[in-house]
């Protein structure tokens, strides 16, 4: 009987199709789509193709890989796994957090089903990517960098809002401090209060909330209760600074309330578009940037 090449752990079109939705969803749907089936898909995704991984490089414990997978994911989405968080990013490059949601244990299920595909995987030519010729080290290398992307970054934490309109990766560099950008604001009548806890009851429950990025900065969440920009009004503004140096300072613009109806996410991404840079003109003109 011919010997199953361990390849094909990695060269088969679960593992690749998984990989390639896990990148497309944390890079850019999350971004523009963030909903509960974004929020979700990346541990379903992540379950489904990590033992797949597993196997690759141990491929003589298949079951034990698939415990591996389930014992881990609870452990990361448990407080326990912060201290493990916290000696990482002491030298790592890239840093990299968390968010402690419960009912993400869901994705549980598809362990089942990814223990049933690679126990069968050797009778499933079908799926075997035979046809590509490849070290599957080139595959393996990357896998993990897109593993490991998931985890949320540590600016994940600067960008909640409970608004109607959100903005992902909406920020601009301010060259002054947040005491300096708090007091012009204030001298532009720009009221401008602390949003001591923008993550509502939930920050008890289901999230975590401790980046070492913060630990020694105030809360870096502010709201404004109505600013208007042209004839437009803007509600419940909510962004956050985070101090770059003592000179630079990071503003997020994370959401706000506007009195338009957003009846799909076409008309959402354009209202979006039009807002950030409305306000970016706003705060540069309140903080007379040029």
């Amino acid at each position: 009987m011919k010997r199953f090449d361990r390849k094909y752990y990695l060269l088969n079109y679960v593992f690749i199709t998984g990989l390639v939705i896990l990148f497309i969803n944390d890079h850019f749907l999350k971004h523009y789509f963030s909903n509960w089936v974004t929020g979700k898909l990346s541990d379903f995704i992540g379950i489904l193709i990590l033992p797949f991984l597993l196997t690759f490089i141990f491929p003589k414990f298949l079951r034990w890989n698939i415990i591996f997978t389930g014992v881990f994911f609870i452990f990361w989405k448990s407080p326990y796994s912060q201290e493990l968080i916290n000696f990482y990013n002491t030298f790592a490059i890239i840093k990299i957090s968390r968010v402690i949601d419960y009912t993400d244990l869901i994705a549980l299920l598809t362990l089942p089903l990814s223990y049933s595909i690679l126990y069968k995987l050797d009778h499933l030519p079908r799926i075997q990517l035979k046809q590509v010729i490849i070290n599957p080290v080139f595959i393996l290398i990357p896998s993990i960098f897109i593993l490991m992307a998931t985890s949320p970054p540590l600016k994940y934490y600067y960008t909640f809002s409970n608004g109607n309109l959100r903005c992902h990766k909406c920020s601009i560099h301010i060259k002054k401090s947040k005491d300096q950008i708090l007091k012009e604001l204030k001298e532009n009548n720009i009221k401008v209060y602390p949003d001591t806890n923008p993550l509502g009851d939930s920050i008890s429950t289901n999230h975590w909330y401790s980046p070492d990025s913060i630990k020694d900065q105030k809360s870096p969440y502010y709201r404004v209760d109505v600013i208007t920009i042209d004839q437009d009004t803007i509600r419940d503004f909510q962004f956050s600074m985070v101090s770059i140096n003592e000179n630079k300072t990071k503003i997020y613009i994370n959401g706000m309330n506007i009195s338009e109806d957003i009846p799909d996410n076409k008309v959402k991404r354009k209202l979006r578009k039009y807002y950030r840079k409305a306000i970016k003109r706003y705060l540069k003109h309140n903080l007379s940037i040029q």
